[in-house]
């Protein structure tokens, strides 16, 4: 005896919410205006240098990284996936697609991965192969006229960072992870080894130790959700942003972040430029979740909601 044939409506009509939530979205989550913004002489521009994609352990597809980006206010983000270049090469090819103006400077990275230590490569086109060696990394990055950077520099992994150091360009002092609220919830889980003052510590031992400051880092190690550039690097660029303008501006340590305790942190006269000039609200992190534009946007993102929903109860059925 045949089994009866399930009926196609109750999927079409899940399909159909769920890609009304989408639009919705998509059409109501304006992108914020970008003015020209100078201090010190140098533009300011807004950046994310570590973030990875659907490609890995990510919810992102990296088509869809550049328009995210934009849409928290980014002009720069690094596609930095572990071990690989392919989720950064899209992305990149997805914003020149889309046009200046419409999607932000998307450079193409890899967090070099290791159990030992975790670096961040910028400006590659040749994926960097793991090594217990970082500086055997570090060089390979120089190579290609890229810029590396440690990784949020925790203190188990200082061993392999400390030795390398003085290569370095940069390294992240500001972490989503790495921040009073982060470190209280997650210290069961994660052993208590995410400490802010870990960061902080291994950057400013770079000045006072090695007498090789690096240029301050603050990263949203982007996975999920709405939290891209949550956490993220003021660069200082000579005009017109550019990649090579970029990495420039990083190697001449021209950075500010601002901690986890609120300090800012970087160039003593940038700090102080920011100080006496704040930037706006623009520069600034955008508040993590979604809010609805409208009474029409909130129902349609929840009978979205609901599309996803049925959609997931359907497949198990």
């Amino acid at each position: 005896m045949r089994s009866a044939r399930r009926s196609p409506w109750p999927w079409l009509g899940c399909a159909a919410l769920t890609i009304a939530g989408v639009v919705s979205g998509a059409v109501h989550d304006e992108a914020p205006a970008r003015p020209e913004i100078v201090r010190a002489g140098y533009r300011v521009v807004a950046a994310d240098f570590h973030v990875h994609t659907s490609l890995s352990d990510g919810g992102l597809s990296p088509l869809v990284v550049p328009w995210h980006a934009r849409k928290r206010g980014l002009d720069v983000v690094a596609v930095t996936e572990h071990n690989g270049l392919l989720a950064a090469k899209l992305a990149r090819a997805a914003a020149r697609l889309t046009g200046p103006g419409r999607a932000p400077l998307v450079l193409v990275g890899e967090e070099i991965t290791t159990r030992e230590a975790h670096m961040i490569g910028v400006g590659l086109e040749t994926s960097i192969a793991p090594t217990h060696d970082p500086a055997d990394a570090v060089r390979a990055v120089h190579a290609q006229g890229g810029v590396v950077f440690a990784a949020h520099p925790v203190e188990r992994f200082w061993p392999k960072l400390t030795a390398v150091r003085g290569l370095l360009d940069g390294s992240e002092v500001a972490h989503p992870f790495a921040n009073p609220s982060a470190r209280a919830a997650s210290a069961a889980s994660r052993g208590g080894e995410w400490r802010a003052s870990d960061l902080e510590t291994f950057f400013d031992e770079a000045a006072v130790t090695d007498r090789h400051p690096l240029a301050a880092i603050a990263s949203s190690d982007y996975h999920w959700g709405t939290g891209l550039g949550r956490v993220r690097t003021w660069l200082f660029v000579e005009g017109e942003p550019t990649e090579q303008k970029v990495l420039d501006a990083i190697r001449a340590r021209r950075t500010v972040v601002r901690s986890a305790g609120g300090d800012l942190v970087g160039d003593p006269a940038l700090v102080r430029a920011l100080v006496a000039e704040p930037l706006p609200g623009s520069l600034e992190a955008k508040a993590e979740g979604y809010a609805a534009r409208s009474r029409g946007d909130a129902v349609l993102r929840v009978l979205g909601l609901a599309g996803v929903l049925g959609l997931v109860l359907l497949r198990r059925k």
